[in-house]
């Protein structure tokens, strides 16, 4: 009976396909890693738009540049992430009576609520940064019946306040945050894949 020989290079294709799978796996999980802890970090302000009319869109930039106006003034940029939640919390009554005086002074018939909440944001570019997906800490401020498209920046650290102006995203976050805020190379497939996982994570959660 002849017995045949089977050869040695299909069980090493599969096992280099199984340990490059692994690596990135690893990695994925590295990035998400790194991701968390830089949500943990961040406070974002999210406006919304009563609707996507010309009128509505324009107030909307108002009152986030009220907002922002009346933002400058919470943080001293020695305050940590606890700190930054606890000043944005106590000041919501400001940021709440900024948004509705801007909306009265320009004849709009309704009013702004306000809250800070985590919500889920999609990956979004901002500037030269790349601010992943996920679940973040978030002065909401909704306008009207909200209906429109929304406006948001990174209010601690400071990024989008006056005060920032003069500072780089380097002056607030390591070297460690920076890969995830610039990928490159490599890690940018890391950080795609690391996307698909918490956006297919957020559908099943609903």
């Amino acid at each position: 009976m002849n017995t045949k020989r089977h050869s040695g290079k299909p069980t090493v294709l599969v096992c280099i396909l199984l340990l490059s799978c692994a690596l990135l796996l690893t990695g994925v999980a590295d990035v998400l890693a790194r991701e968390d802890s830089l949500q943990a970090r961040v406070l974002r302000l999210h406006v919304i738009a009563n609707s996507d009319s010309e009128e509505d869109q324009a107030v909307k930039l108002l009152v986030r540049d009220a907002i922002l106006t009346a933002g400058g003034d919470f943080f001293d940029g020695s305050v940590d992430v606890t700190d930054a939640e606890a000043r944005l919390e106590a000041h919501l009554p400001e940021i709440l009576a900024a948004a509705n005086g801007t909306l009265r002074a320009n004849g709009m018939p309704y009013g702004a609520s306000a809250e800070v909440i985590t919500e889920y944001f999609p990956t979004r570019q901002y500037g030269d940064l790349t601010l992943p997906a996920g679940r973040y800490k978030a002065v909401r401020v909704v306008l009207g019946d909200g209906g429109g498209q929304n406006w948001w920046c990174v209010m601690f650290p400071p990024l989008c306040l006056p005060a920032a102006t003069e500072k780089a995203a380097s002056d607030y976050f390591d070297a460690s945050d920076m890969q995830v805020l610039q990928p490159k190379d490599g890690f940018v497939v890391r950080c795609k894949l690391a996307e698909v996982l918490r956006d297919v994570w957020e559908k099943l959660k609903g």
